[in-house]
């Protein structure tokens, strides 16, 4: 017969130090951590987040279960606490509007040329909408300065007077295309089955029973969806002017081409460096002669006409619409 029937007192005392027990659990899973546990139990429950107990320098087993019941409180607590962000979304980096006026100072050293005064070019700048968009373009142009215009690429070993340029032009010109890939980061990636799946052309493309049809299909989807295509907006919305001083620069087997064409080519520059090691040698200075693929490119298209189509075509994208006297 257990006690608690024998003697009614002993009993009570039991339900009451269960329900303490009970409230004492559910009332710790609301507060803080720290409110029941010294920092050298909040350390321990860090120590034993995934980690060999026996590595922790610990040998007290009254210590393992401070820490262990540190441990699945803090994971109570995280599960508890609201998301910072919902739906999937991450906080945008904002750092550089943050630190607009020096990086503001920064995108004017490179654009001091363009206009008759900084405060033109500040009043231009505070035109643009989105405080993402003014973040990027602060990020784009800083990048821009010290990777490109103000950067090098130096190799110690060469001797004084000597310079490696070829390799200065390709980390540079690889460099400006990823500023460009930048502008559209915000847009939506879309793989080749999704773009397939879509319903509004399901009809169209499925069955898709021969090579040469899935082979047409992927042309499609790359000429809305390819990793050339953003290059190819760029300069596509340059001014006239600007197209055509880059089509007057390079021939593809002895033919001007338009400027989404030269987009194309520059594109696979690109991606001959990054897939293949290929160096870059089309853009020193004087005419250049190579063969890409099983193309001949004649080029007189320097890596200063690239930095400055670059800017200009930054100062595009952002509206932004250079003017100095003179």
């Amino acid at each position: 017969m257990p006690i608690s029937r024998l003697n009614p007192a002993i009993g009570a005392h039991q339900g009451n130090r269960r329900g303490a027990q009970t409230h004492e659990r559910e009332s710790a899973l609301q507060r803080p951590l720290t409110a029941f546990l010294p920092s050298e139990g909040f350390e321990a429950a860090q120590q034993l987040d995934g980690a060999d107990p026996a590595r922790c320098g610990k040998s007290s087993l009254r210590y393992y279960r401070r820490a262990a019941r540190a441990a699945h409180l803090e994971a109570v607590r995280r599960l508890n606490e609201p998301p910072l962000v919902h739906k999937g979304a991450t906080m945008p980096d904002m750092r550089y509007l943050e630190a607009r006026d020096k990086f503001l100072e920064y995108a004017w050293d490179v654009y001091s040329g363009y206009f008759d005064s900084k405060a033109a070019f500040e009043e231009q700048f505070d035109w643009i909408q989105e405080d993402t968009s003014k973040n990027l373009f602060l990020k784009l142009a800083a990048f821009y300065k010290f990777l490109v215009r103000d950067g090098a690429f130096r190799i110690d070993q060469l001797e004084e007077g000597e310079t490696a340029d070829f390799l200065d032009e390709t980390y540079k010109f690889i460099a400006i295309v990823a500023f460009v890939e930048a502008l559209y980061s915000h847009e939506k990636y879309v793989d080749f089955f999704e773009w397939l799946s879509a319903r509004e052309r399901r009809a169209q493309v499925f069955p898709v029973d021969t090579p040469e049809k899935l082979a047409w299909l992927y042309r499609a989807y790359k000429a809305d969806y390819g990793a050339t295509k953003k290059t190819e907006r760029f300069f596509a919305s340059l001014d006239e002017s600007a197209q055509r001083l880059i089509a007057s620069q390079i021939t593809i087997d002895g033919e001007y081409k338009p400027a989404e064409a030269l987009a194309r080519l520059l594109y696979g520059i690109r991606s001959e460096f990054v897939h293949e090691a290929r160096l870059v040698l089309e853009l020193s200075s004087g005419t250049m002669i190579s063969v890409r693929g099983e193309r001949v490119v004649v080029s007189a298209f320097s890596l200063r006409d690239l930095m400055k189509v670059f800017e200009m075509g930054l100062l595009q994208h952002f509206n932004f619409i250079p003017y100095k006297k003179g």
